[in-house]
């Protein structure tokens, strides 16, 4: 295997988000020489850990002028000899499109993390550019159906699906007994999608209606609901029951500090919390939706949950407090499963051959 002069093309170092810490542990993990784009200069105190990585980084804060990011974009390119460009969301895809149309010989990937669609305008754009990219990957078969929709022509262009990898952080970590087994933890942005309003009224039913009262939710996030959170904890009189803690770097440690990992998200297009949960060997309660079912065998390796149900949401989670073998059944198999097809390395192995075929088929 030859290595390949990636450049990644991405709207920030937000490593609490999927993506950037996606891409920082390709960076980590891949033989490949790796330079980052970031179009826009949020979250710069993150860009040493890039470094630190190996890769080369640079930022543009040009706003929406595509055109000053598209020229500092093709400096990189001839610096570096740039054989690839890695890029998502639509912004960037009009980069790299751009880009590309500037530097022909350079390969094009896009990568789909999640299934909204676009607007008229936006899609008519879209499809124009997708049709000069060298290959896409989805994230899961959800994301892949999802895109179909908005986007038929996909069908009969180059792509695959490859699923996500958990951070390195969260395969070193192994979980032995939580230090208190009514601790309950989501990882998620306070965002509708992520849908925590249904893990609240779930805490508040086993607290006032089953009488759990020593029953904890913890969230690790931020985002623009946390004004509508606070005030649904503040009406059902949960303030000792449900934190929300905003953005965390030991994730590792507040998952062993937990029984149960709870991800009732309504559209997820993976789920990397939830693989980390299960490769810590916490027993997970996920939505019946989006992607989530193909992260875990529902009453196997975790358990699925109308991600609309509060009651079933409370009634799940206590049985596995209840329930201790229950729960490291579920567990162990969760973990098992996880190791197995959503590993850093297995994830770092698939984009490097996905490279290697677009590189190569450049070459022949």
């Amino acid at each position: 295997m030859f290595a390949v002069n990636v450049l990644y093309l991405l709207p920030s170092a937000n490593i609490y988000g999927g993506t950037p810490q996606k891409t920082l542990d390709l960076v980590k993990g891949s033989r490949n020489r790796s330079i980052v784009y970031f179009w826009s200069d949020a979250y710069s105190d993150k860009h040493i850990l890039f470094r630190q990585a190996g890769a080369g980084i640079y930022s543009g804060a040009y706003g929406r002028n595509v055109f000053r990011h598209v020229r500092f974009i093709v400096d990189l390119i001839d610096m570096y000899s740039i054989d690839l460009i890695q890029t998502q969301f639509s912004f960037g895809e009009v980069l790299g499109y751009f880009a590309k149309l500037m530097r022909p010989r350079v390969k094009l990937i896009v990568t789909f993390e999640g299934s909204l669609k676009p607007s008229l305008l936006r899609r008519l754009i879209l499809k124009w550019i997708y049709h000069h990219v060298d290959n896409f990957i989805y994230i899961s078969e959800y994301v892949k159906k999802e895109k179909l929709v908005s986007f038929p022509m996909l069908e009969s262009l180059p792509g695959r699906v490859i699923y996500n990898g958990s951070n390195l952080l969260a395969q070193s970590v192994r979980c032995s007994a939580p230090s208190s087994p009514y601790k309950i933890l989501d990882v998620a942005g306070l965002t509708p999608i992520k849908n925590i309003s249904t893990l609240i009224r779930a805490v508040g039913i086993m607290v006032h209606d089953m009488d759990k009262r020593n029953v904890e939710l913890i969230v690790a996030g931020e985002g623009p609901e946390r004004g509508n959170l606070e005030r649904l904890i503040f009406d059902l009189h949960l303030a000792r029951n449900v934190h929300l803690i905003g953005y965390r770097d030991d994730i590792g440690d507040l998952l062993c500090q937990c029984a149960v990992f709870a991800h009732p998200s309504v559209a997820e297009g993976f789920g990397i919390a939830v693989t980390e949960a299960m490769m810590t060997g916490l027993p997970v309660v996920a939505a019946d939706a989006g992607a989530l079912p193909e992260l875990i065998i529902d009453g196997e390796s975790g358990l699925l949950v109308n991600p609309l149900d509060a009651e079933k949401w409370a009634e799940v989670i206590s049985k596995l407090m209840k329930d201790p073998v229950l729960a490291k059944q579920i567990a162990d198999n969760g973990r098992i499963r996880a190791l197995n097809l959503f590993s850093t390395e297995r994830f770092v192995s698939n984009y490097e051959n996905m490279y290697e075929m677009v590189v190569n088929r450049q070459r022949i």
